[in-house]
């Protein structure tokens, strides 16, 4: 991602510090002309929606496991009363008590897909508010919960361990196919080349980006690996695709379900803000478009609700978009970039690096996204 910041600098280098650079958009656009803006611009679009299904998928499923146990109690419940009308039902995990709950409601609460539905109008009003610094206040909100959440979950993670009797019969590596497909989520929860431009232009100190980027994802990359092992050693081949739902039960799980949902809640509108901000560009005159913005979080609900397999996704999203975002594009615009500065002429050396980050973007991605397309048939 660092390559977007020494390309721009070589193009304000080459051609002048007037040169306006705001986004990756401009960036590419100044490098390969407006075929290369519309593809980047596609890309972003691809990504971002791919992030909010991400959000709506870990959503529902969160709250659909909380609606579970909740009417699981509400089950024994009503096998406790006894009623007259009742006396053919034979306990509280019946399947015609489960089909007499569901028939007095009237909906399957133990779908996901309902959630979905119930999400929508709260994220329409979030996402109608226009300005990142007044959304900036709800995500820092859901961050604060969503922290103090994922820490109850890893003590949740650590408990489970001291009982598990087989954690010394764990794979250390599993099945070696699995690793496009690993990769493939990494890099898309690493890739943020959306931001990094306008991130640097709004820096009082551009220069310190590199240091504090590296920092960043050092500690985010800590974080993240700390939170697989315990979950892997937690749960072994039993981990669930959305975490969460390893969790049991009780009423510490189902507040740590809700906690991390209503983060998510909180933070879905800045998540799709990029593709707002896109949309309303080349659409709408770069004005605010309620019915742009309130169409693009229904059809991203949509296909939540059709969308069942969240890694599956979050690889394919990975190995396809968030590599030419991440390792390709930037490399190859890099290269050109460097060719027109003759002032600084680069060493041989890093021109073979951008081809091996090139070819190595290429490998990994088409393997991984067959491999994620293959897993959705």
């Amino acid at each position: 991602m660092m390559l977007q910041i020494h390309s721009k600098r070589r193009l304000l280098r080459s051609r002048g510090n007037d040169l306006l650079i705001a986004s990756f958009g401009d960036l590419i656009y100044h490098a390969f002309g407006k075929s290369g803006r519309l593809i980047v611009d596609v890309l972003l679009i691809i990504s971002t929606l791919a992030t909010g299904i991400s959000y709506i998928i870990f959503i529902s499923e969160s709250v659909a496991s909380i609606a579970s146990s909740v009417v699981q109690g509400t089950h024994l419940s009503f096998s406790l009363l006894r009623l007259p009308n009742m006396r053919h039902i034979d306990g509280p995990n019946s399947e015609n008590l489960r089909l007499l709950s569901e028939k007095l409601i009237g909906l399957s609460w133990q779908s996901s897909s309902i959630y979905a539905w119930f999400i929508l109008p709260v994220e329409l009003a979030l996402s109608a508010i226009p300005s990142i610094t007044l959304l900036a206040p709800f995500s820092a909100f859901g961050d604060t919960i969503n922290f103090s959440a994922l820490t109850a979950l890893m003590v949740s993670d650590v408990l489970e361990i001291k009982k598990t009797s087989h954690i010394n019969t764990m794979k250390a590596i599993g099945n070696l196919m699995t690793v496009p497909s690993s990769f493939g989520v990494g890099v898309y929860a690493f890739q943020s080349s959306g931001i990094m431009i306008p991130i640097e232009s709004a820096m009082g100190e551009p220069l310190k980006l590199g240091r504090v980027m590296g920092v960043a994802f050092v500690l985010s990359g800590i974080l993240y690996s700390v939170f697989a092992l315990l979950g892997y050693a937690a749960f072994g081949e039993n981990t669930q695709q959305v975490i969460t739902l390893n969790l049991s039960n009780g009423i510490e799980a189902m507040v740590v379900k809700s906690a991390i949902s209503f983060s998510l809640i909180m933070a879905f509108p800045l998540a799709l803000n990029p593709m707002f901000e896109l949309l309303e560009r080349r659409f709408s005159g770069r004005r605010v478009s309620l019915p742009m913005r309130a169409v693009s979080v229904f059809i991203i609900c949509l296909i939540a609700t059709t969308v069942k397999q969240f890694v599956d996704l979050l690889s394919l999203a990975g190995s396809s978009v968030s590599c030419l975002l991440g390792f390709i594009l930037p490399a190859a615009i890099h290269i050109k970039t460097m060719k027109e500065d003759m002032d600084n002429p680069p060493s041989a050396l890093i021109y073979a690096a951008d081809y091996l980050l090139i070819l190595f973007g290429l490998v990994f991605g088409a393997f991984g996204t067959t491999m994620s397309v293959l897993e959705f048939f």
